[in-house]
């Protein structure tokens, strides 16, 4: 199994029916407040738009996510991506936000990532 399924299995354990519920709250998000939380907090790694192609993604292994691909986007649950902002994604660089952002900041960033898919 890719490491992509071993995550997503983890977070289905992890999160059991709540990996395929609504996220409360995601609905009332912040879009703009999550553009510039994502700015400060995730663009040096994840890159202005999205693409995984921050300054610092060269040195990642493996590289960032790319939030504009439309198979990694809908990869995880809604749920599951907040998690991953939340606690992080253990053998990845993808360090736990939950010390740094506030719930509804995790929500809001989750909120501006969800908008980069290219629907």
């Amino acid at each position: 199994m890719g490491a992509m399924e071993v995550t997503r299995e983890r977070l289905r354990r992890a999160l059991g029916a709540a990996y395929d519920a609504p996220v409360a709250g995601l609905d009332k998000a912040d879009i703009e407040r999550g553009r510039a939380l994502f700015a400060t907090h995730c663009a040096a790694c994840h890159g202005v738009g999205g693409k995984g192609d921050g300054p610092a993604s060269s040195s990642l292994v493996p590289p960032p996510a790319n939030f504009t691909d439309r198979f990694h986007a809908r990869f995880y649950s809604d749920a599951a991506r907040v998690e991953i902002i939340r606690e992080g994604s253990p053998g990845t660089a993808m360090a736990p936000f939950k010390a740094v952002l506030p719930p509804q900041g995790v929500l809001d960033v989750y909120a501006y990532v969800r908008t980069l898919r290219g629907d």
